[in-house]
Order: C-alpha cells, then structure tokens, then sequence
C-alpha cells in the first residue's frame, strides 16, 4: 500500500463557527442582529468578506455563489403561518407539498420550536429550515417564532441570515438585482399599542437599512385587514387598527401589496379561517414598487393542507426580464460512464470498433492536418450514442414510504371533506388523520435508524470506513465541514497571521553557516591534475568521431 503525505497546513483561526452574533453599524444601537452563513460561506459579514480591494493581492479570492435571480428564469416566494411545526411529520408535510410545488423560499411564522441558540438550522430532504426561537409564556409554552424553508436551489446563492427581533429576520440571496427578503409576525389587533409601535419601529429601521436597488419581499403574517379605502382588489369591506399601520407603513417605503394588485375570486383571497369558519386575508406579500412589475401572479393554495395550519400559503410568482444571452453548450462527455469501459469487456471491444469505423469513414487522404478533430469527433459521436450515462446519486429517503404516502391522501381527503361540509364528525376524521400521520412518520424514523445502524454494524466490520462516516454524518444531519477565516480587519493584518503561524510551524529562523570555520576549509584530496580552461566549440566535432565508432552497429 502506497502512503501519501499531504504538505496542505491548517489555516490559523481562532474560532470555529458558522452561529455568529454580528451588529449592524447602523441598528446596532437600536437591536440586536443575529446573522447565520450558509454552507460554503466563511463566518462573519459576507459583503465584507467577497469585497476584493485592487491593492490586496495577497487575499485568497472568494468565488461568489451562484445568482439566485437570473435574466428570465422564475421563481416563488411564499408565506404562511404554521402554527406549529413540533411534530416531525409537520416539518415533513411542508417540504413534501414545497417540493412537489417547487416553491423556493417560504416565509415561516408562529413555529413554536423553542431551542437556546438566537438562529436554528436544520436539513430535511435536501431543503434547509432556519428558525429564530420561539419565546416562552407565562405557562411556559413556546409561543411564535419565525424562520425561512430555503429550497436547494436558493441554499446555493444564499449569503446570510439574520435575526433582528422575535417576530422579524431577514435572509439575502445573492442575484442580479440582491433579493432581500423578510419574514414577519405582526402582533394581532387587540395587541397593545406599544408593541405594534415596537414591530413596526424595528421593521422600519431594518428596511431603511436595506439597498435601495435590492429586490425587497416583505412577507408574513401582519393580522391586518385592508378595505376598499386603501386597496382595490380586498376581502374585506373596512379596514382595521393594523391595517391603517401597514397601510402607512407600504407607503413610506414605497412598497406594493402583491395580494390586493390582482384580481381574484373570494375563495382565491382569502388567507385564514377562524373556529367560527369566518375567512379573512391577513397574510400579505410586500413588494418593493421599483421590481413591481417583476410580480406575474400572487395568491391563496390549499396546497399546504397537510400541514394542519388553518392558514393557508400565500403564494408570489415573479420572473425577472432581461436581454438573454445564448447558453454555453455543455460538454457532452461529462454526463457519459467511462467506467463502464473497464467493467464490461464486450462494451470496450464494441466502442473500440466503431470509433475506428466513425474515424475511418471521416478520414481523407488529401486532409491529414484535420486527422485530430476527426478523431474527436469519432471518440465523442460514439461514446455519447454507444455508452451509458453516469447514474445519479440518489440518497436515502425515509420518509418515502408508501404507507406515509397513503395516510398523506388520507389527511388531504378528511380536509377537503371538512372544508366542503364542516361538522363535529368530519372534524373528529380529521384529527383522528393527523395522529395517524404522526404515528406513520414515528415508525419510519425508528425503522430508519435501525437500518442506517445495522448497514454501520456491517460496514464497521468490513473496515470500509468511508462509507461509516457517511452514514454517520446522514444520521446526524452534519453534512458540511467546518469553515475557516482568518482574523483581521485588512490584508495586511491577514498576511501578519499567515507569517506569524508559518513561523511558529517552521521553527526559529536559524543564522547562516559560517565559512570561515575549519569545516569548510579543512583539505579533503591532493591537488588534480584536471585542465579547468574553457574547452573551444571547433574542437568538439573532431572529439565525437572517436566515440561514434564505439556505438554498436544494427544486425
């Protein structure tokens, strides 16, 4: 077995984190900002850190993620109250429906998941849940709390995260405009005052400090009801205490909601129902007036019945428009199995032939200087139409369970039956659902975990410990490693920490040898008698005839 020894250092830090708790220079005096870096994105303020100044050659240059927001390609930003999301099968219920609906950021109010750090994130099926804790009442019940479901696709352009008080937190995306995008709880109507003064002060502050050529998205659940006087296609026929506070505070930021700008039908606008089965359209979308027509369509679904919410999602498809540029083709290589060459003999003799039969039929005697993009074109047109494609990785899901699948159906038809004829009995079917549900997803987990632990047992035995980690890792939901910075204000700082840390790795500069030592000027041999002179270049032809003699002759 053939050892390598790796010459790749350590990078010097002195903490290891991706839960930071940061300021802004302009709120910090008025709340507290709890900020979240994404996989891939060292710790501290992003903006600081992807800023390369001309004269600071010696930073390592970070690439930047990729554009959430791309010229013609749509996406979705949606809200909804939950209620709560305590039972796992609630976490699961709602990225199944966002998946299967490809909505890409939801804005998350009233989850209740109480835990000690300001920001929580967790992986469920490849879609990221980030929470701000609830708070505890005075029974010591978890109570609100906000937070984002972030789909793979936004996760890749996603910059940070942050927590400016219980019922307000923000996420940036990187993209062509930078999307911003809050989600909120306002307090309800019979709230007191001075805590509806206090939401809409912070959330004044935190939008003032946001760009203003940002693409903002204000989402939540605000408890306000907006009539005729203030909106034009509305649910409700006057407006409410919190709704003459949203409405003042859209107009002082110039901001348009997206739920009243189409017109739809009253069982399209409505957002939730009461225990009386009284519906209203509280829950809204604000979207900043400069990328307003940006918006194609906002509205209500029932697709997150599942969930057990009695709100219902609210839904904003936007698409921004700009000149498109033509698409690099791919390299169609890339996608092509190779290894299957080495597996299957009969596979390798068969692309053998027929590239010598695609090259040879490309081939003219009059054109050898093309004989190499001939030869390209033959290795390509083959392997692509000859040799199978690379498998995709899939990963273990196990909460792909058909009997999971069935009591979803099951939960989905006692809602709609509920809905369409409410009564005691039909209400009764529907929670009696929902237990089944959770009971369904209980014994999934368990029968998860016992196979994730019987394949360890046996890969731990087999000694393959790459596979162990990976199921290790897939068990704990630790899938990404930790990130490095390095301390320091400014390039010159940073290049002060490198020095420092080689110099304590290599040792002490040692001083140069002395030359004047006996050692180096003791007398080892006599003198050779060896012609030191420069050899002249006329000579050297007649000096190589001797020793061509020498050389062995063919045959």
């Amino acid at each position: 077995m053939t050892t390598t020894y790796s010459t790749r250092v350590r990078a010097p830090t002195e903490h290891r984190t991706r839960l930071t708790t940061t300021a802004s220079a302009s709120t910090a005096a008025a709340y507290e900002v709890a900020t979240l870096n994404p996989p891939g994105i060292p710790c501290g303020r992003v903006e600081a850190d992807r800023t390369v100044k001309p004269e600071a050659h010696q930073d390592s240059l970070v690439e930047s993620p990729p554009r959430f927001i791309n010229r013609g390609k749509p996406f979705q930003i949606s809200t909804m109250n939950t209620r709560t999301l305590n039972p796992i099968s609630r976490m699961h219920e709602l990225v199944h429906a966002a998946s299967l609906h490809n909505n890409d950021i939801i804005c998350l109010q009233e989850h209740r998941q109480h835990h000690q750090d300001l920001l929580s994130s967790q992986y469920i099926n490849k879609y990221q849940l980030i929470t701000a804790s609830a708070e505890k009442n005075s029974i010591n019940a978890s109570v609100g709390g906000v937070g984002f479901l972030i789909s793979p696709k936004a996760q890749k352009s996603l910059l940070s995260v942050e927590k400016v008080t219980s019922r307000i937190i923000l996420l940036h995306l990187n993209g062509t405009p930078r999307l911003t995008v809050i989600s909120v709880y306002a307090p309800t109507n019979c709230s007191e005052d001075s805590d509806k003064s206090a939401f809409y002060s912070s959330l004044n502050r935190t939008v003032s400090s946001i760009p203003p050529h940002n693409l903002l998205a204000i989402c939540g659940d605000f408890n306000a009801k907006l009539g005729p006087d203030v909106a034009i296609h509305t649910l409700h026929p006057a407006t409410n205490n919190n709704g003459d506070l949203l409405h003042d505070f859209a107009q002082q930021h110039r901001l348009v909601n997206c739920n009243t700008r189409f017109q739809k039908p009253k069982q399209k606008m409505w957002t939730y129902e009461d225990p009386k089965r009284s519906k209203h359209q509280i829950d809204f979308v604000l979207w900043r007036k400069k990328w307003i027509n940006s918006v194609k369509d906002c509205q209500a679904f029932n697709t997150m019945a599942a969930v057990g919410s009695d709100h219902r999602i609210v839904t904003c498809f936007a698409q921004i428009s700009y000149r498109v540029n033509k698409k690099p083709a791919s390299d169609p290589l890339s996608k092509v199995d190779w290894k299957a060459l080495s597996r299957n003999a009969d596979l390798r003799h068969e692309y053998a032939v027929e590239v010598s039969n695609r090259y040879n039929a490309l081939l003219h005697e009059d054109s050898k200087e093309h004989d190499y993009p001939m030869l390209m074109d033959a290795v390509t047109t083959t392997a692509v139409n000859l040799l199978p494609k690379k498998p995709q990785r899939r990963k273990n899901n196990p909460y792909s369970d058909p009997d999971i699948k069935s009591h979803r159906e099951k939960l989905q038809l006692a809602a709609l039956k509920h809905r369409t004829d409410p009564s005691f009995e039909t209400k009764d079917s529907l929670e009696a659902a929902k237990k089944e549900l959770d009971a369904v997803y209980t014994a999934a987990t368990k029968r998860y975990v016992d196979e994730s632990t019987a394949r360890l047992d046996s890969t731990h035995e087999e000694y393959r410990h790459s596979t162990s980690w990976s199921i290790i890792r897939e068990l704990s939901g630790n899938t990404s490693t930790p990130f490095t910075k390095i301390p320091g204000d400014n390039s010159s700082e940073r290049l002060k920490v490198w020095y420092d840390h080689f110099q304590s790795l290599l040792g002490e500069e040692r001083p140069p040898p002395d030359l004047s030592s006996p050692f180096f000027n003791n007398r080892v041999s006599e003198e050779l008698l060896v012609d030191c002179a420069p050899s002249p270049w006329k000579s050297l032809p007649a000096s190589s005839r001797p020793l061509e003699s020498l050389k062995p002759r063919p045959g």
